[in-house]
């Protein structure tokens, strides 16, 4: 791997991952949040309408639910 030095010491490696398009991050963004509302029977906007941090610590929750062998709430 080739790496480039600058005078601040920092190193840039060129193997780094490609920002995703706008296209590719709408798309994550919008099976998350049909994932989560799916999870916990809410509605797609009830979702949509949550601040970011409110929304990464449900998707936590989700994973250690599912992790841990849980069902989805209120049954299929």
């Amino acid at each position: 791997m080739t790496t480039n030095r600058c005078k601040t010491g920092f190193v840039a490696h060129k193997k780094t991952k490609p920002l995703l398009s706008n296209k590719e991050a709408d798309e994550q963004l919008l099976n998350a949040v049909a994932d989560l509302a799916w999870w916990f029977g809410w509605s797609v906007q009830e979702v949509y309408a949550m601040p970011l941090d409110e929304f990464e610590d449900w998707q936590k929750e989700a994973a250690r639910q599912i992790k841990a062998g849980y069902g989805r709430i209120g049954g299929i």
